[in-house]
């Protein structure tokens, strides 16, 4: 579930039911995001650590999220939509132009 753009889920727990604490989330979600480029990837952990620094308790944040593996995958998700559009548009362009001749 997103709310706000961020993914929202009850009660999420650490490998071995820990509790996962703010630095190990994050960690664990660059991880998840090594394939994706420099900028996106740190515009993605900018937004998180941003999000729990307003949201206040770290444990109390962490347990209302997605796991980081959720996360990166709609992130990803998100990109390939996002770079598909804009092949989309630039094909529509390229044949436009094209049509002109």
């Amino acid at each position: 579930m997103r709310l706000n753009g961020v993914c929202i889920r009850k009660k999420w727990t650490f490998r071995g039911g820990r509790r996962m604490t703010k630095e190990q989330f994050v960690a664990e979600l660059e991880q998840q995001l090594q394939d994706i480029s420099y900028d996106e990837r740190q515009a993605a952990l900018r937004y998180y650590e941003e999000y729990f620094d307003e949201a206040g308790q770290d444990s109390e944040v962490v347990n209302q999220l997605e796991s980081p593996e959720e996360i990166a995958r709609a992130i990803k998700e998100d990109l390939d939509i996002k770079l598909q559009m804009v092949r989309n548009s630039v094909e529509r362009k390229t044949m436009d132009s094209g049509e002109k001749s």
